[in-house]
């Protein structure tokens, strides 16, 4: 994934320079990762927390063992009344373990594709299980309409990842899939009901199809603290290799939480679709200068398009990654489109 961090914020008095330290040491780059679901109290299932964003529940428990047998979950981690079956030994027989919704993009949006895979435990050598995958767009409103995307056989025992054939998203914000695992049987169900059958819903919420921008675009967040004098900042340079294209600032006062969806806290300071990048960087003068309060936070959101340089990096949300005599950087969410993208 290419890298929107900045290199540094510009101010007229003092200089915000780019410290030597830490930041030699520091790649500030981002890799693209899914984010992880939440479980939700409203729907009772784990729901991705970013709109227009793939999720996993791999990692947690949300999902894992089935019909109780595991002590952690209860006998249904559906939107409606499908019930687990609770026959057999947990991690011996059937369960499904995890799910995720994503896309090759990892956006979720109304009219492209994308497709779920279920981690799951099989029993025996596999060939009696299936896993059935459907979606539904009224996933609040009894009775659940759910649409069949298809059925996979497995083909070995234990834990296997069984992913679904593709489908088109459909227009409705609300979403979720299913997966139904079973043993035998020969028809798909979206609720079979055996006693060695598992079945879970995960939740999740689709960009409109109209919400183009956002996917050809790189942003990143960055927060900094002030120290103990008022700044005046100007403008901001990231690394770019040479280059035109769209380029946005955003800032507020406080923290981020990474994911905002609603732009209606921020406040645009830079906007233009003629950004020019040239000896490795861009240099943003910023429209109008920003005002930065002592020993105060501040996060800034930016957008673009510019070829910049891609990097790696394995450092935490919240990293300190360069500071001057004035200023602390601190390391945002990585972000492949405005306001939508990946977790780290």
């Amino acid at each position: 994934m290419h890298s929107g961090q900045p290199s540094a914020l510009v101010s007229s008095e003092p200089s915000l320079a780019p410290s030597s330290q830490p930041s030699s040491a520091l790649d500030t780059g981002m890799e693209c990762k899914a984010d992880v679901a939440a479980s939700s109290s409203v729907a009772g299932v784990p729901k991705c927390p970013t709109i227009g964003a793939g999720c996993s529940t791999d990692g947690t428990t949300l999902l894992a063992g089935r019909g109780g047998m595991n002590g952690a979950n209860s006998t249904s981690n559906t939107l409606d009344s499908c019930v687990d079956g609770s026959s057999g030994t947990y991690l011996s027989d059937e369960s499904n373990e995890a799910l995720t919704i994503t896309s090759d993009s990892y956006h979720l949006v109304a009219g492209q594709e994308a497709y779920v895979v279920a981690k799951v435990w099989a029993w025996g050598d596999g060939e009696s299980n299936t896993a059935d995958f459907y979606y539904t767009t009224n996933p609040t409103v009894l009775p659940l309409n759910w649409t069949y995307i298809g059925s996979e056989t497995l083909s070995g025992g234990g834990y296997q990842y069984v992913m679904s054939p593709s489908f088109t998203l459909p227009s409705a914000e609300e979403q979720a899939v299913r997966v139904n695992f079973r043993h035998n049987g020969v028809e798909a169900s979206s609720c079979s009901g055996g006693s060695f059958d598992d079945t879970d819903d995960l939740m999740y919420s689709v960009l409109p199809s109209g919400d183009t921008e956002a996917m050809n675009v790189t942003g990143s967040f960055f927060s900094v603290k002030t120290q103990d004098s008022n700044l005046v900042v100007k403008g901001l340079s990231t690394p770019s290799a040479p280059s035109t294209g769209l380029a946005k600032i955003y800032y507020k006062s406080g923290a981020h939480a990474g994911h905002e969806r609603d732009s209606s806290s921020w406040t645009m300071a830079f906007n233009t679709s003629s950004a020019v990048a040239s000896n490795g960087s861009y240099a943003f003068d910023l429209q109008e200068m920003i005002f930065l309060d002592a020993d105060s936070e501040y996060s800034f959101f930016v957008v673009s398009s510019l070829d910049t340089n891609e990097v790696n990096s394995t450092y935490p949300e919240g990293t300190l990654y360069k500071h001057t005599d004035d200023l602390e950087y601190y390391i945002g969410k990585s972000m492949q489109s405005e306001f939508v993208g990946c977790l780290l």
